[in-house]
């Protein structure tokens, strides 16, 4: 059981590692020079010589042979000390051998896709707050088909792109709602 922290800040990965070695935790502080490293470099602790792959300045935890219920206990002695980490995954079979660099790109490509649906299901949500018959027909038809474009973009795989997309539409024609 063993976690892989990154932060540029020493500081924050002694907070972390402090915590976490009260309850048998092993943090191994990942550095900012080692994005080109595999994850299972760093988990073995091999040292080569380092590439130029510099991390960017987010904070990561990588959770390694931690089951469901170790995880969930982390994050919740995480949240009592006001410590938010963003970036979370798990080491599998599957991205093991990937670079740091690497990981970090798709986990800022997944967290974005996910804030941008949640920001869209927002948008979505806000709909029972407005009444059709407050506004002129032609506004509303404009809102009203942005935010079925947005509903439908949630019932299916969509992009990130696409779903940004929608939510500019559906606060621009909320912008625009004329009051009869």
């Amino acid at each position: 059981m063993k976690i892989l922290y990154y932060s540029v800040s020493y500081e924050s990965y002694q907070k972390i590692s402090a915590l976490l070695s009260c309850v048998n935790i092993d943090v191994t502080w990942i550095q900012q020079n080692q994005g080109c490293l595999t994850i299972d470099e760093i988990i073995r602790q091999k040292q080569k010589p380092a590439d130029l792959c510099t991390l960017p300045d987010i904070k990561v935890m990588i959770f390694h042979e931690m089951n469901d219920e170790q995880i969930g206990f982390v994050i919740d002695i995480l949240k009592q000390q006001g410590i938010s980490v963003p970036y979370k995954c798990i080491v599998t079979t599957h991205n093991q051998s990937w670079r740091l660099i690497d990981l970090f790109r798709e986990l800022m490509k997944e967290h974005e896709y996910f804030s941008a649906y949640e920001q869209l299901k927002q948008c979505i949500a806000q709909v029972s707050e407005l009444q059709e018959c407050v506004y002129t027909e032609e506004s509303w038809k404009r809102y009203e088909s942005a935010f079925m474009n947005g509903y439908f973009l949630l019932q299916k795989q969509s992009s990130t792109d696409e779903l940004k997309a929608a939510i500019q539409a559906i606060n621009d024609t909320k912008a625009r709602l004329c009051k009869k």
